[in-house]
């Protein structure tokens, strides 16, 4: 079956690379006429959410298809040409017959192009890496961090590499080339951080599926939103309408429209709305037509629609990320009521059933001793025993009767609250529970506690001691641990409590079958956050690569005490 799955990369190479050719050659017949006057660049935004989606490890296909964008002649091939190029190969001049049908024969070109792929391959490479592995960058763009990390490390600083690569090379090329060094590269700088910031999240928004299935309504909204989007851009840009002949303010026009789509369509109807307007206004002014090309040079036309383009971008990435927030915390907000809910209810059944289990506990246990106790001193008094012997052996199983109902008491306030945790605090409590945890279920326990760790309040105490119980009696039930750490110390100013085991750990994050937060997390978590502090839980495998979970919780030190 490893071939197949070799097929499968083959295929998805072949495909980002001639979609990375593809978006290139589209890119230049559609913006303006002189490679050194781009808007942008949109292969770049295809092969950063390339890597992006795929994995870094399919950077030989943005350096392969930057070299083809590069070298592979642009024009169509006429006729004669396409004749002549067939006899070549008939005639068995095989590579004369390609390079004149599809590769240039310029040398320059050749000396610049593999500098290109270089830094073409570069800049999406440390983007992509740096996204992963420094921010836990989110393709959905569902926060306004993931838009903040996105255009720190995409639009900013990656670009940098492949503008500083290729100017530099080129300019050893064309050392005649009038234009100023400094200014080619922050034309192409900037090229590319607007192919980033534009093309690049509209196919990582639409990358995913959406939840769930969209209601009829919701369609019509956005076929309507996006019909008008392209009809006022259409007007708005191009030649079909006086109004594309305004002035600059008729460009904020679609305005309105994208920060409807990026408010109710979250990131995706963002990006969508932001492709489409770039796409239709770039075409526009490369057709001599729009609000920016009033008596003004090329080079003026191209610095303001790169920059009506950036603040379009950036306006409908941040307003989608933040309506995308504010939803998931009204989802949040209202899964954390039902929490609290069911918690209520569970808390009104737990303690209907604790009050059922003393009831029990007093009537079977406590109460037939005390009976016992009754019927033998009834018996001592009406038949007194005839020898001194006699007595003492009456009175002392009398003795040990009221024993049994001492130690019935001890359990049951033991049960209600240990009383070694007033006597003895909070660690040699620990200490009891992992002990009778050991006993009861055979997982060996092992506790780490500090060499002198100040005595907490009464509620910081109860809190910590009732969080590891539960947090027991999870490992207990769940787990499939064999083993348990437990380590309680002070940091940064905090009671820090760790559970850890070597169970079967929590499913990952995007499995379907990943269960939702017990009744039990809720509790402790609630537990934690009532004193002001924080509840974590870990899977092993996502946190440092071990097996089973970890549960931290923060209590803050009451420095009354």
């Amino acid at each position: 079956m490893r071939w197949r799955a070799y097929i499968g990369v083959f295929a998805k190479f072949v495909a980002f690379t001639a979609l990375y050719v593809l978006a290139g050659r589209l890119g230049r017949r559609v913006d303006f006429l002189s490679e050194e006057l781009r808007v942008f660049w949109p292969q770049a935004g295809i092969g950063l959410a390339g890597l992006i989606l795929l994995g870094w490890q399919y950077w030989p296909a943005i350096a392969l298809g930057s070299f083809l964008n590069s070298t592979l002649i642009l024009d169509p091939l006429s006729l004669d040409k396409l004749l002549v190029c067939l006899k070549q190969g008939v005639d068995g001049n095989l590579w004369d017959a390609v390079q004149n049908c599809l590769f240039t024969r310029d040398p320059g070109t050749y000396a610049l192009a593999p500098y290109l792929a270089l830094g073409n391959t570069l800049a999406p490479l440390v983007a992509t890496l740096c996204l992963k592995h420094f921010s836990r960058f989110d393709p959905l763009f569902s926060r306004l961090h993931d838009v903040y990390s996105f255009c720190l490390y995409a639009v900013l600083l990656s670009p940098i590499l492949s503008a500083a690569i290729a100017v530099y090379r080129f300019l050893q090329v064309e050392p005649g080339v009038t234009v100023a060094g400094s200014v080619l590269f922050l034309r192409r700088w900037v090229g590319f951080a607007i192919s980033n910031l534009v093309v690049a999240p509209v196919i990582l928004t639409w990358s995913h599926k959406p939840r769930g299935r969209w209601p009829v309504k919701r369609l019509l909204e956005l076929t309507a939103l996006l019909t008008s989007l392209a009809g006022l851009a259409w007007m708005a840009f191009t030649r079909t309408s006086p109004i594309g002949q305004l002035n600059y303010p008729v460009s904020f026009a679609p305005f309105p429209l994208v920060m409807w789509a990026a408010l109710r369509f979250g990131p995706r109807g963002g990006a969508t709305a932001t492709f489409l307007i770039s796409a239709l206004a770039v075409y526009g002014t490369s057709e001599g037509a729009g609000p920016f090309l009033r008596e003004i040079t090329k080079d003026e036309s191209l610095v303001l629609l790169q920059i009506y383009l950036m603040v379009l971008a950036l306006t409908a990435l941040l307003l989608g990320a933040a309506s995308s927030e504010r939803l998931r915390s009204i989802t949040e907000l209202e899964h954390s009521r039902e929490e609290l809910r069911e918690l209520s209810e569970r808390l009104v059944r737990v303690r209907e059933e604790e009050r059922l289990h003393l009831a029990r506990e007093i009537h079977d246990d406590l109460g037939q001793i005390l009976t016992g106790i009754k019927m033998r001193l009834r018996r001592l008094v009406k038949n007194p025993a005839p020898t001194v012997e006699q007595q003492t052996k009456q009175l002392e199983q009398l003795t040990e009767l009221v024993d049994e109902a001492i130690q019935s008491v001890r359990r049951v306030a033991s049960d209600l609250r240990p009383g070694i945790l007033d006597d003895l605090g909070l660690v040699e409590a620990m200490k009891w529970a992992l002990e009778q945890f050991r006993q009861q279920t055979n997982i060996e326990a092992s506790f780490e506690p500090p060499e002198d760790l100040p005595r907490p309040s009464q509620a910081t105490e109860i809190t910590l001691f009732r969080i590891l119980q539960e947090a027991l009696t999870n490992v207990a039930r769940h787990s499939q641990a064999t083993h348990v750490w437990v380590r309680i110390r002070i940091s940064d100013g905090s009671y820090e409590l760790e559970v850890r085991d070597n169970g079967i750990g929590l499913p990952a994050e995007n499995d379907p079958d990943r269960p939702q937060a017990g009744l039990g997390i809720v509790g402790m978590r609630e537990r934690a956050l009532s004193l002001g502090g924080s509840f974590e839980i870990f899977n092993g495998h996502d946190y440092d690569g071990f097996s089973g979970t970890l549960l931290r919780v923060r209590v803050p030190v009451d420095t009354r005490d």
